[in-house]
């Protein structure tokens, strides 16, 4: 499952992030348009990728065999926290 981000994380939300990636059974990861991919699980990279990254790069997040709705819902609530219009921060789509 790919999930597309509009605006940057902050690093409230990247710390978030990697407490959830480090305790859930499968993976997240982050990529840009250019296909450059790092794991959410690996604070140190993911900070540094997120620091390089302007808020015009559009973000994803991949998500590898996470089928727990809770996991789900907490990735939903850390990805839209602190913005304006949660429901259009963050858009699904399904591969």
């Amino acid at each position: 499952m790919i999930k597309s981000l509009e605006k940057p994380l902050n690093m409230h939300q990247a710390l978030s992030l990697y407490k959830l990636a480090s305790k859930c059974e499968g993976s997240i990861s982050l990529q840009t348009e250019n296909h450059t991919k790092v794991s959410a699980s690996k604070l140190p990279s993911m900070v540094s990728f997120l620091l390089t990254q302007s808020s015009q790069h559009k973000i994803s997040l991949i998500l590898e065999n996470i089928q727990d709705e809770e996991t789900l819902s907490e990735i939903q609530s850390i990805c839209t926290e602190n913005t304006e219009q949660p429901s259009s921060s963050l858009t699904m789509q399904l591969h």
